[in-house]
């Protein structure tokens, strides 16, 4: 029974991005120290936050000219895939998307996208960054506890770098 309810999170998470078209998905947990509603609620929002990220850079490497934001962009997916691939191993989780963003990003260009795209990552960086620091304060798992702050400091210094783009006086190739 929690095995099915872990299952049930993660699909839940994995179906319910609103950035996010349907995705073809599988998930498996076999942890069963992952039982907690609030530990759940919390692996569903950090793992629609990192995928949203990845899908968003991925937009971001097609769209841009501004090399900074290229930087940026592929930090994003270097670092938020890095995340996921931990947290799965600790919940004993398998996954895969093919999740496609359906926000306005992709139909913007040069310095209009620049700007959604330094907009949208300084926001979802914030709202993680308070997620994380509520876990903090009120998680109980203590393997999720030691995940989330291992990767608070580089949540916050992606949003350091999001809001420090360069997106108005870079030479665009």
């Amino acid at each position: 029974m929690k095995n099915f309810i872990l299952l049930g999170a993660f699909l839940f998470c994995l179906g319910m991005s609103a950035q996010q078209q349907p995705t073809k998905q599988t998930a498996e947990t076999n942890n069963p120290t992952l039982t907690n509603r609030d530990d759940q609620q919390f692996i569903m929002e950090a793992t629609k936050g990192a995928q949203t990220e990845i899908a968003s850079a991925r937009i971001a490497l097609n769209q841009t000219k501004n090399e900074d934001v290229r930087k940026f962009a592929n930090q994003m997916i270097t670092d938020h895939e890095k995340s996921l691939v931990t947290l799965y191993q600790m919940v004993n989780a398998q996954q895969t998307s093919d999740a496609t963003p359906t926000s306005d990003l992709s139909r913007l260009s040069g310095a209009q996208f620049d700007q959604a795209y330094k907009e949208q990552a300084i926001k979802s960086h914030t709202e993680t960054i308070s997620l994380y620091e509520n876990y903090l304060k009120n998680g109980k798992n203590d393997e999720l506890r030691k995940w989330v702050e291992s990767n608070l400091p580089i949540i916050r210094m992606h949003l350091k770098h999001a809001e420090q783009l360069n997106i108005h006086s870079q030479n665009e190739r």
